[in-house]
């Protein structure tokens, strides 16, 4: 009897997987398209080539626990950033705000709304915004300041579109303007993100694909109308795969590559405590960064909790992750369904 439903749940993973063909196919192109185009070699390094480089700080607070392997998972207020097809799995509007405490006194607020459009479709809207306190402007003549202020200033805004073609396949899309102001020069730009999302129906196992941040090149212009060197913006290509290897722990695992670094590959584990506290562990396997002022390098800890209050439902999450040398950063998310 055992053997037989071994064999039933088997040919029932199979029948799914077929039916997952068109998201499978097109991961396989878009990875086809970036090795001949977007990356030159599977492991080649550009650091320090792209504009923008804040679009790769990841968002929210349970992605970054699971050590960002979240594009196969992101179906809450942060799918636009992870994977835009995610707001097509969405049951009821969701809103959601997620902050950053990041190294050297920045800060990274990541702010989003999403709801079904009909039954097949979903929008959503989304801000974010990387910035610093007031500093002071210093020259050779004046180390002290020369009276004045400056702050750096990173900004995105945008709009989210997914399609759920069936019950278990949907496709996203997002169109987003940048923004950059550092004192004398100001840059800006448009992008589009793209991801598929497909539910094979057996384990909570789902499977995604996104391809982040396409765009033309932007060019900083400074304030007396002089321009410089056009950059590229930093395209991310992201597949992964996550589903319960029992009933209350949820594996995930993902393939990221960067046009402007290499490859890395990550890992995240969650375990459920009676629906209501959620605790959280991942690891970036390669691409971490030296040394160690708190948690290692790559290792992203942190927990959620969930609760009801008056027919919505509530979620609080915290992650802290390890940046090296840069010391931990830690985050919280917010979010209503």
């Amino acid at each position: 009897m055992k053997a037989f439903l071994n064999l039933w749940a088997l040919r029932r993973l199979f029948r799914n997987l077929r039916k997952g063909v068109p998201v499978l196919a097109l991961g396989l192109a878009l990875a086809g398209g970036l090795e001949a185009g977007f990356f030159e070699i599977l492991g080649g390094q550009k650091v320090g080539t792209t504009a923008f480089a804040f679009l790769k700080i990841g968002v929210g607070a349970r992605a970054v626990a699971l050590g960002e392997a979240y594009v196969s998972r992101a179906t809450d207020a942060t799918a636009p950033y992870w994977n835009p097809a995610g707001t097509g799995f969405l049951e009821h509007a969701v809103a959601g705000v997620s902050h950053a405490f990041w190294p050297a006194e920045i800060q990274y607020t990541y702010a989003a709304w999403a709801t079904r459009l009909g039954s097949a479709s979903a929008v959503g809207i989304f801000v974010g915004s990387l910035g610093t306190d007031a500093m002071r402007v210093t020259d050779e003549y004046h180390p002290g300041g020369t009276g004045e202020y400056f702050r750096y200033a990173d900004y995105l805004a945008g709009v989210n579109y997914a399609l759920r073609v069936s019950d278990r396949f949907a496709f996203g899309a997002n169109l987003k303007v940048l923004g950059e102001d550092l004192y004398v020069t100001r840059t800006y730009g448009v992008a589009l993100d793209l991801g598929t999302l497909y539910d094979v129906g057996y384990r909570g196992i789902q499977v995604g694909v996104a391809l982040s941040n396409i765009g033309p090149d932007v060019r900083p212009r400074a304030r007396n109308g002089a321009t410089y060197e056009a950059f590229a913006l930093p395209v991310v290509y992201r597949m992964g795969v996550s589903g319960y290897a029992w009933r209350s722990l949820l594996v995930a695992l993902q393939l990221e590559k960067p046009s402007d670094y290499m490859e890395t590959f990550r890992l995240g584990a969650e375990y459920r405590v009676a629906d209501v506290l959620f605790l959280r562990a991942g690891y970036q396997l390669n691409g971490r960064g030296p040394g160690r002022t708190g948690l290692p390098s790559g290792l992203s800890l942190g927990f959620g909790l969930r609760w009801t209050l008056r027919g919505h439902r509530i979620a609080f999450d915290y992650a802290r992750s390890g940046l090296g040398y840069l010391g931990d950063v830690d985050r919280i998310t917010l979010e209503v369904q």
